[in-house]
């Protein structure tokens, strides 16, 4: 909508409203909002309980895998392992103590984090109740598979092997 066309069809409260008009300010203003956002923003960190900032964290760790699992880019460090540990980290909590409320072994735990085991599904609907269903199992399972198609993809050694044990190949016309 052009400037002229909303300055006639809206009345001066309904702009007020429903837009925010641009404001030159110099430098020093400038620095000076910045400054009043940064102490505002502080004071309502320092006013947030533990739980509020958990959720905000958690929050942004499910955002980080949802644009990650749809993403075509393959980051190894992201991975199963990787999430576990920060939604461990967000809540102050032990591998031990996590194990138990999920009704599992704690050593197998610990390989999950450092990338030693794979889940199966029954471990990423676990975590999916334990979460609340915040964190998909879905999501978990994409996240798995996301890694193991790069390593299809990309695994030369494996590809050499295997081509070993093929004697004949597809024949096409034109190939």
């Amino acid at each position: 909508m052009s400037i002229k066309k909303i300055l006639t069809e809206l009345s001066p409260e309904e702009i007020v409203e429903a837009y925010v008009l641009p404001v030159e300010m110099t430098k020093a203003e400038s620095a000076a909002a910045d400054d009043e956002l940064a102490a505002a923003r502080a004071k309502r960190r320092a006013q947030q309980t533990f739980e509020q900032k958990a959720y905000e964290r958690i929050m942004l760790l499910i955002t980080r895998l949802d644009d990650y699992v749809h993403s075509p880019d393959y980051l190894p460090e992201l991975n199963f392992g990787y999430v576990l540990k920060e939604y461990l980290e967000l809540q102050n909590k032990k591998q031990n103590e996590f194990a138990r409320e999920i009704d599992i072994n704690a050593g197998v735990i610990n390989q999950y984090i450092h990338h030693h085991r794979i889940p199966n599904e029954s471990m990423f609907i676990r975590f999916e109740i334990h979460s609340r269903n915040l964190i998909s199992a879905v999501q978990l399972h994409k996240l798995v598979e996301k890694e193991k198609q790069y390593q299809i993809s990309n695994d030369i050694d494996l590809r050499k092997r295997e081509a070993q044990h093929v004697s004949k190949t597809l024949i096409l016309a034109g190939i």
